[in-house]
């Protein structure tokens, strides 16, 4: 049975956030009006359904090409390219306001049960960026990392993009702990 997890998205974009608690967010292969997530197979996959005789990559290829109907950042293919022997999930994070596709960005999990974090691209768009960290604990039961960790070079930077409270607290305390390591 799939993990669908309803509840208030607390990320602070109000039309996300509505649309998250009515459809939810889900792991493994989705199409809703939250997110388009699909298994995306190892380039030495070679079988499906009995058959054997796949070139290595074409499966990969197949499972990538679900997702034509959102062009895959650049950032997300090279990330796919360099790691093509992770059979991963890909999840694209969007919504829609009237015909507009608002996507907010992209999260790639992996691992032994499909719930590691592997990856996070995501388009520096505040409201984005705590989407997407919703999103992450969603999927992965993990916050880390957040925007922060990745986007940011100074602290004054890190407080600039989370308000005051929990969420600044820890990423704080992240991109410290990054800057000492």
């Amino acid at each position: 049975m799939k993990d669908v997890r309803h509840h208030t998205f607390e990320s602070g974009h109000v039309a996300f956030d509505r649309k998250a608690k009515t459809y939810g967010i889900s792991t493994g292969n989705v199409v809703s009006g939250t997110q388009l997530s699909g298994y995306i197979r190892s380039h030495s996959e070679t079988e499906c359904n009995g058959k054997t005789d796949y070139d290595p990559g074409c499966l990969r290829n197949f499972d990538l090409h679900s997702f034509y109907s959102y062009p895959i950042d650049r950032r997300v293919s090279q990330w796919c390219s360099d790691n093509k022997n992770k059979a991963v999930i890909l999840y694209c994070i969007r919504h829609h306001k009237g015909e507009q596709r608002i996507i907010h960005g992209w999260i790639i999990t992996g691992g032994h049960d499909q719930h590691e974090f592997e990856a996070r691209f995501d388009f520096g768009r505040r409201k984005s960026q705590r989407v997407i960290d919703e999103a992450i604990e969603f999927l992965c039961g993990d916050r880390r990392p957040y925007a922060a960790d990745i986007l940011c070079k100074t602290e004054a930077e890190v407080r600039s993009t989370y308000e005051a409270g929990p969420a600044l607290r820890l990423a704080l305390q992240v991109f410290r702990s990054r800057r000492a390591s």
